[in-house]
């Protein structure tokens, strides 16, 4: 992931996340997983940067043909180096979704909890995400969605030091 600011005040920034897992089946509408994550944010112009590393079990249950929800979660530690200061956190990660799915569309709601890039304003922060999504196909090759959603973005600071926190919604198309 790429963020990038032409205006000064902000912190442009540079990610990359990847994930493994495996996931087990216990019957139709139940599955289990077992994961595991790593995150490396870049900022732009400095020698800054933070690293996640996390682990996590998920859970999914199919409740009707066309409903479905998932959750997981796990503990996620983040190193952080700003300038000569290291510092190492631990959270709790969490992520869910409910997914409603038609024929042609479709609906899902979740929830999203872990490290992310502070959005320009924090090097880092812990992001409480909640976001919402509708889609439909207008044809074989013609799709269309919106989502939308709102985020509480909390900077990462060690023991003893205020966190600062800002909120944010998004919408796309």
């Amino acid at each position: 992931g790429l963020l990038h600011f032409s205006d000064a005040g902000y912190i442009s920034s540079q990610t990359v996340n990847a994930q493994a897992g495996y996931d087990y089946q216990l019957d139709p509408k139940n599955s289990v997983a077992i994961l595991a994550g790593f995150s490396r944010i870049n900022y732009t112009g400095t020698t800054n940067s933070t690293t996640g590393y996390n682990a996590g079990f998920s859970y999914g249950r199919r409740i009707t043909g066309r409903l479905a929800f998932q959750m997981g979660g796990g503990p996620q530690q983040i190193r952080s180096v700003i300038g000569a200061g290291n510092s190492v956190l631990w959270f709790m990660a969490a992520n869910s979704a409910l997914t409603y799915e038609r024929r042609r569309s479709g609906v899902s709601l979740s929830y999203a909890r872990g490290l992310t890039a502070g959005s320009g304003v924090f090097m880092g922060a812990m992001s409480n995400t909640f976001s919402g999504t509708a889609h439909h196909l207008f044809t074989r090759f013609w799709t269309g969605s919106v989502s939308g959603g709102y985020a509480l973005n909390n900077s990462l600071a060690p023991a003893g030091v205020a966190i600062t926190s800002f909120t944010n919604r998004f919408v796309g198309a």
